[in-house]
């Protein structure tokens, strides 16, 4: 990831959103050609689905097509070695944040790349906060879900996948509840919700759009929310900290990554469209309609060490909850 030094070059956030100032330190004619956006999930997941919005958004600003390319898999590593391979020219970026950057690597130290020096983080589009969900004629709370693990009934939780914050938060759940919980991990929040609503696995940690059918439809329900903050669509469900789980609080985020080494006129350029878009009341309302949490982070205004710092506050987490990549 680049270094304040070199964004101190960079223009305010106002002046950035500027065509005018958009060709300065960019190359004459940038983007001439469609761009390619990678996004580690399959298509139908809320991040996909934020990811297609994005796209669509970004077309009139960039002037160019902005095209999808699902590629879930590794726990978002196959995409982001897929990124790192790329030219660093602007035309390959992907939809990544904290799962790639932070805890793919602290789960599996040979993943094949350091999640700060081998991309560009252009920006901070959202935070997604978990909820714990279960099957509508299970347990109807936290203390009966641990009581089925202590009587012997199997607590099985699905996630999104191997080494995802929905992974992480389901261990440490079942850690701090001293019980025992068999993780299944499935490819996407849509497969693993669909086998919760059907009452094959007990319960399962996803964002809220995926689940916000099945909630209506009355077959999920929701027992808990991993955030600092209750959702405002979903206001009488209590914060795990709120139940007295602490650890839960430190929340995921998703934003734009390029290949490292991208040159920074063209990560400012990618990062001030991106801000125009979903940094307005449009976007914003956009991004909660898909139950996200508006968090923009422009790349000028990322500081120095951010990556390193966002990895030390997962750390703790990955490594109470005893969660592995294997």
């Amino acid at each position: 990831m680049r270094q304040p030094g070199r964004r101190a070059t960079l223009l305010g956030a106002a002046s950035l959103l500027s065509p005018s100032v958009h060709a300065q330190g960019t190359p004459p004619g940038f983007p001439d050609r469609p761009v390619k956006l990678l996004v580690p999930y399959p298509a139908g997941d809320g991040p996909d689905v934020l990811g297609r919005s994005l796209a669509e958004m970004l077309r009139p600003r960039l002037g160019q097509p902005v095209v999808v390319e699902n590629m879930p898999g590794g726990g978002t590593s196959v995409a982001a070695l897929a990124l790192k391979r790329a030219p660093a020219d602007g035309y390959t970026v992907m939809l990544g944040g904290a799962s790639t950057l932070c805890i793919a690597p602290l789960l599996n130290p040979t993943v094949g790349y350091d999640g700060e020096r081998d991309f560009t983080l252009l920006c901070r589009l959202v935070e997604s906060p978990l909820v714990l969900l279960v099957n509508a004629q299970g347990p109807a709370n936290l203390a009966e879900l641990f009581a089925l693990a202590r009587r012997g009934g199997q607590w099985s939780f699905g996630s999104a996948g191997m080494g995802s914050p929905h992974h992480l938060c389901g261990a440490l759940l079942a850690q701090q509840a001293g019980v025992e919980a068999v993780h299944v991990p499935y490819r996407g929040a849509g497969p693993a919700l669909a086998d919760l609503a059907g009452g094959r696995v007990t319960s399962v940690f996803s964002t809220l759009g995926p689940a916000v059918g099945l909630l209506q439809d009355g077959r999920l329900r929701a027992l808990a929310v991993a955030s600092s903050r209750r959702i405002a669509t979903l206001p009488d469900t209590a914060t795990l900290g709120e139940l007295g789980h602490q650890g839960f609080a430190t929340p995921s985020w998703i934003g734009l990554m390029a290949p490292a080494n991208l040159p920074a006129g063209i990560a400012a350029r990618l990062s001030a469209d991106a801000m125009a878009v979903v940094d307005t009341p449009a976007g914003r309302a956009r991004i909660e309609q898909l139950s996200f949490l508006p968090a923009a982070l422009p790349f000028h205004q990322i500081p120095a060490g951010y990556v390193a710092a966002e990895t030390a506050r997962w750390r703790p987490i990955v490594s109470q909850s005893g969660a592995t990549a294997g």
